[in-house]
Parts: structure tokens; C-alpha cells; sequence
């Protein structure tokens, strides 16, 4: 129930808050702490959304993203995404 809770709320955030993604020749680094809502460090696939709303694109997209495969995106794996 918590979770469902917690994922809904990073929806409603998502959707009444623009986040610049690249969109201003933001850096890598910038772009992660911007999705990473409750600034705990690491991007969750909620917050992954902003970019992927698709969610077929969206679990494609974090698998390559995660990869040690922890559940969260880290900002050193975000950045080395980026750099490819």
C-alpha cells in the first residue's frame, strides 16, 4: 500500500513540475539530481518516467541503465550512459 502510495505521488510530482532534460545543455550529472525527486542518490523507474513515459521504452531503457541490476540507477551509471 506504501509503495502505491509513494509511486503516485512521484507521478503527480512528474506531472505539475517541469524538469529540464538536456534541454539547456544541462550535464549528465545535472540531468540525475534533477530526476532524483526525493534526493536519496539513485533514480527509481518512477522517476525515470519523466524521460520514458512509455513503458515499454521505460523498462528497456532502465535495464540499460542499471547495470549491476540493484533496482535503482546510480549517478555513475547514469553519466556513463550519457557518455556512450
Amino acid at each position: 500500500m506504501m509503495k502505491r502510495l509513494v509511486i503516485l505521488v512521484l507521478v503527480c510530482v512528474f506531472m505539475f513540475a517541469p524538469v529540464a532534460v538536456f534541454a539547456g545543455g544541462e550535464t549528465p550529472q545535472e540531468v540525475f539530481y534533477s530526476l532524483d525527486v526525493n534526493k536519496d542518490g539513485r533514480v527509481i523507474k518512477e522517476e525515470l518516467m519523466v524521460i520514458y513515459p512509455d513503458k515499454t521504452v521505460l523498462e528497456k531503457k532502465f535495464i540499460e541503465f542499471d547495470k549491476n541490476g540493484n533496482g535503482y540507477i546510480e549517478i555513475d551509471e547514469f553519466v556513463e550512459f550519457y557518455n556512450k
